[in-house]
């Protein structure tokens, strides 16, 4: 689910896009089941899909906060321009959006940050609970090295 506009982009969006990782836990506690239904479902294929489930929804959210820290870095660099070639004396019509577009950037640049605290508290629920059970190749690599 991605925003029609990237500076509508909000809170609630960015707590949709964010729910597989609210409910990390919850998911393995459904698809690792006890012993005694083991043989209905295979674990190991169940982190599989779980972590590339959870890959795709990190790199998504990534790219799009990326994006939108890109643009709005853009529309702010061309409202200083502005600014700037007017000796410092700026339209008061520019300042109110040149205020609210660096606002708006400094809030992405901290969901960046949020983020991968996000991204970290999942991967390491992942790791605790599908340890003995799937090792992604990411993971083996920085393992092995």
């Amino acid at each position: 689910m991605a925003a029609s506009n990237k500076s509508d982009m909000g809170p609630e969006t960015l707590k949709n896009l964010r729910l597989i990782d609210d409910r990390v836990v919850s998911k393995l506690n459904c698809s690792l089941v006890t012993d005694s239904f083991q043989n209905k479902v295979d674990p190991k294929n169940a982190c599989k899909e779980f972590y590339n489930e959870l890959l795709e929804a990190h790199r998504s959210r990534d790219q799009l906060i990326k994006s939108c820290v890109k643009d709005v870095s853009s529309k702010v660099h061309h409202l200083q321009n502005l600014k700037s070639k007017n000796g410092g004396d700026i339209d008061s019509k520019i300042l109110p959006v040149l205020r609210k577009e660096q606002k708006l950037l400094r809030q992405m640049q901290q969901e960046l940050n949020i983020e991968e605290i996000i991204q970290d508290q999942s991967l390491k629920i992942f790791k605790e609970r599908c340890r003995l059970l799937y090792t992604p190749p990411e993971l083996q690599e920085k393992i092995t090295s």
